[in-house]
């Protein structure tokens, strides 16, 4: 798993090969300019269900945090009038890793950056951005050594913007969930040590590590004052923004009116003690965040899992397998697929991201990763390439 480029390298996916089993997904396409192509999976139990919500995510979304909730309301609008938003408060939302990262360009006003074609790719943006914020940057306190320039800059940067950015992503999940009655599993935002206080709202310290974070929007659309912090960064994320470890064992569980949830963002499904923790908090259901699903991908060799400072390998990574497994046959033995079964979950989804930011930054969508009960109900990889995808999910037992 090697860095393609800054921002869009959160490691991610699985390749989705078995058949469809008898839960029957059914698969549209869109079916009028402005609509999104849908999956369905399995049929109502009473349970509830997932959404997986893989929206095309642009610049001109970030601007403010009202413009991404537009964007997002447009699929949950969808999603209602397919009779997949349960009134009773039974349907989860599930977004990808690193839906918050944009928000860096929220109240920017300069045009050029929400132009898709005015950059190269996603490190000329960023490298525009802190020109232009140049001066601001200079003179916001970081704990990263000045020395380090890139590490530095990317640190005052983040400073710079982070409570802008946690406003911003809370603001936008939390009047979507009150809006539209769910619970909503918000992907990821790498933030400044961030926490929930006392008065409900993300706040982030800026002296403290960086964090990939993830939080939990109720119906009502508090935020859960437990957040996701992300356990295993992969190295680039390490190496790019400093991204910290924090305890597996401080992984907590979420209480929803589908049951008890425990969610994962990306690269941590590739470890055993994420699913023996979830085996302790007695989970019913597993969400995965994740990021940069692509066909290419799969069939790349797999060279082994890119380690940061202070950890190693998954502990049961057969030494022969780096550079004999595809990628893809690697997620899927050592990731959510292979492991959820010891979490005693019964159920569990992965959704990916979905991006065109600038120039040849663009990842494209395929379907989520679905399983239940020891059966992957996914469409194989590449047949299918939903928006949003339906889960009806199987009753607690």
């Amino acid at each position: 798993m090697k860095n393609q480029s800054m921002l869009r390298t959160w490691s991610v996916s699985l390749v989705l090969f078995a058949a469809v089993s008898s839960g029957a997904a059914v698969a549209t396409s869109a079916k009028a300019e402005g609509t999104f192509p849908t999956m369905s999976y399995s049929v109502d139990q009473g349970a509830g269900n997932v959404l997986a919500l893989q929206l095309k995510l642009k610049p001109e979304y970030y601007q403010t945090a009202a413009a991404l909730e537009a964007a997002y309301a447009k699929m949950l609008d969808q999603a209602r009038a397919e009779g997949w938003i349960d009134p009773s408060g039974k349907t989860v939302v599930l977004l990808p890793e690193m839906v918050g990262m944009y928000f860096m360009l929220v109240g920017e006003t300069d045009p050029k950056l929400f132009d898709v074609s005015a950059f190269k790719d996603v490190n000329a943006a960023l490298t525009y951005l802190i020109k232009r914020r140049w001066l601001q940057i200079l003179t916001t306190s970081s704990p990263e050594p000045v020395w380090n320039v890139q590490a530095a800059a990317l640190r005052r940067l983040f400073n710079l913007k982070g409570q802008a950015m946690a406003d911003a992503y809370q603001a936008t999940f939390s009047s979507l969930a009150r809006k539209y009655g769910v619970t909503i599993i918000g992907g990821s935002i790498p933030l400044p040590e961030p926490k929930v206080n006392a008065s409900g709202a993300i706040r982030v310290d800026l002296k403290g590590p960086m964090r990939n974070v993830m939080g939990v929007f109720h119906p009502n659309g508090a935020i859960d004052p437990k957040l996701v912090l992300k356990a295993y960064p992969p190295s680039y994320e390490y190496a790019q923004l400093k991204i910290q470890r924090s305890p597996v064992e401080i992984f907590p569980s979420f209480e929803t009116p589908v049951g008890r949830i425990g969610a994962l963002i990306c690269a941590d499904s590739w470890f055993p003690k994420a699913y023996e923790r979830f085996k302790d908090l007695a989970v019913d259901y597993v969400l995965v965040a994740a990021h940069d699903a692509t066909p290419k991908k799969f069939t790349k060799t797999w060279s082994g899992y890119s380690l940061s400072p202070g950890f190693g390998q998954p502990e049961d990574v057969l030494a022969s397998d780096p550079g004999s497994l595809l990628e893809g046959e690697a997620w899927i033995k050592y990731a959510m697929p292979g492991r959820i079964s010891s979490s005693g979950a019964i159920a569990g989804v992965t959704v990916w991201t979905h991006e065109t930011m600038w120039g040849s930054d663009v990842i494209e969508v395929d379907s989520p990763f679905v399983w239940e009960k020891g059966q992957d109900l996914t469409q194989g990889f590449g047949s299918a390439k939903p928006e949003i995808t339906n889960y009806y999910l199987p009753p607690r037992q």
